[in-house]
């Protein structure tokens, strides 16, 4: 999503979120969309990794 902002921002082109009301539109904007962007990717890391060891640990426990 980040590098889709990047792109989209060279080309002149802003993103509006219409259900949230946030727009691409202005440096702190940017800024504050790269933050959520970022925090979301962290959290799908951590949610990938825990599924991970649920599964390690439920093939552990049916052997």
């Amino acid at each position: 999503m980040i590098q889709l902002i990047k792109t989209f921002d060279e080309m002149g082109v802003a993103i509006r979120f219409l259900d949230d009301g946030i727009s691409t539109e202005g440096t702190m904007v940017k800024r504050v969309v790269t933050i959520l962007s970022a925090v979301a990717q962290a959290e799908r890391q951590c949610i990938l990794e825990r599924t991970n060891e649920g599964r390690v640990r439920s093939q552990g426990q049916s052997s």
